[in-house]
């Protein structure tokens, strides 16, 4: 690795490196599916309640992670070279044997899964957003006299961006009543 080189303009250090000081992971979400089977909407709906996992049709995880190394100049210690990662699941039953349902429960359930994907895509954004919004921070973090106090003060402010975006994600979740405000339940056609 080269060495950075720093340059004062005004009040402001202007870094230059041979490598990127800044990372975005920005991962597209993993799909898991579960397996369901049936052939009409209440042998479906009875194997999706039999076979969904944690108590509910479909689900999702998201995970924030972060670092960052620092840089000592002028007395000032400098949060350098941030890295933001994140990994999102979105988890939506599969229906084995599509085929062989009518093609009104068939019709019925592109609807209800293009729903749940939607729905479960907004949990994602959260995730994009906390993600973003992790590294828009540290881009602007200033420095401080000590490393040990930079260390403690992004990695506080990034907890404190992450239960933000955590507490907005439940209150989605609440607002459109687990989806089906978004049309994510099944109805019998």
């Amino acid at each position: 690795m080269k060495a950075m080189r720093f340059f004062k303009q005004s009040s402001k250090v202007i870094l230059f490196s041979a490598i990127p000081l800044f990372s975005w992971a920005g991962d597209a979400p993993v799909y898991k599916y579960y397996s369901i089977q049936g052939t009409d909407f209440k042998s479906i709906n009875e194997s999706m309640m039999s076979n969904r996992p944690n108590g509910a049709n479909s689900g999702n995880e998201w995970h924030i992670g972060w670092k960052f190394t620092f840089q000592m100049h002028d007395g000032q210690c400098y949060l350098i070279n941030p890295s933001v990662s994140k990994k999102s699941i979105i988890i939506l039953p599969k229906w084995d044997n599509y085929k062989q349902g009518n093609k009104a429960i068939q019709k019925e359930w592109m609807r209800y899964s293009k729903a749940l994907k939607t729905h479960q895509l907004g949990h994602v954004n959260f995730a994009n957003q906390a993600q973003a919004s992790i590294l828009q921070m540290f881009e602007s973090f200033q420095p401080l006299e000590k490393c040990s106090e930079v260390k403690k003060e992004a990695n506080r402010e990034a907890r404190a961006i992450l239960k933000k975006y955590y507490a907005k994600d439940a209150v989605y979740e609440k607002s459109t009543k687990e989806g089906a405000t978004q049309g994510a339940q099944l109805k019998e056609p």
